[in-house]
């Protein structure tokens, strides 16, 4: 199903197979995935298609659906830590998510990276 944001066009496919075609046949990352690049540089994630093509098969362990359950505890705490500090911002006016984001994209990597749970939120006054 199509849906437009501004003049860019997305699909949202819901089933695995036709996002695998998708997927291979799109290789070039959109400037959507810019957005990472503070975070991630760039890794194989927001790599160009030539490197993907050669490297993609490097992550496939850390996604499997056991590795994806270990990690399903830490991505619930920390997304409802998300939504706890969002909804401070509620009938407030506008903000800017982005520092938010970042600090629980780090928080979450050092848990689960070297095991150790990190605090931001909350700590920094506005």
């Amino acid at each position: 199903m199509p849906t437009y944001l501004s003049e860019t066009m997305f699909v949202i496919l819901g089933d695995p197979d036709d996002s695998a075609t998708a997927l291979n046949a799109c290789l070039d990352k959109d400037f959507i995935l810019s957005f990472m690049r503070p975070w991630f540089g760039e890794g194989l994630i927001t790599a160009n298609a030539l490197t993907w093509k050669k490297n993609h098969k490097l992550l496939y362990p850390m996604f499997s659906l056991q590795q994806v359950r270990r990690y399903l505890p830490v991505f619930n705490l920390q997304a409802r830590r998300l939504v706890k500090r969002f909804t401070e911002h509620e009938n407030k006016g506008a903000f800017t998510p982005e520092l938010h984001v970042l600090l629980v994209s780090f928080e979450t990597i050092c848990h689960k990276s070297i095991a150790f749970l990190v605090s931001f939120i909350g700590k920094r006054q506005e």
